[in-house]
């Protein structure tokens, strides 16, 4: 998966189970300079909710941070082990506080 990231000639970027950026080709780093250029562990999530950059290149931002929220649940849901994911827990839990 790592090598079709780099393959790609669109922006591309390859997310963990909990939406953490794991690899992005330079088209996607071109993209979202200011975030994935910057952060120690870039997270769309996180993105989405918490960076400003989010609202400018995301268009009809309302609307794509609800079916965001709602992925990641349906994402996530069904797995048992990511409901025990302390990592999961957090993120959560601060999205719930920055929202």
């Amino acid at each position: 998966m790592l090598q079709s990231v780099h393959q790609m000639t669109v922006p591309c970027y390859l997310l963990d189970v909990t939406w953490n950026v794991v690899a992005w080709n330079p088209q996607a780093a071109a993209l979202f300079s200011g975030w994935l250029d910057v952060a120690n562990s870039p997270n769309l999530l996180h993105f989405m909710f918490f960076h400003p950059l989010a609202k400018t290149l995301v268009s009809d931002w309302e609307e794509r941070a609800r079916r965001v929220v709602a992925e990641f649940r349906a994402e996530t849901s069904h797995h048992q082990k990511y409901r025990r994911d302390a990592r999961l827990r957090a993120q959560h839990d601060a999205q719930q506080r920055g929202l």
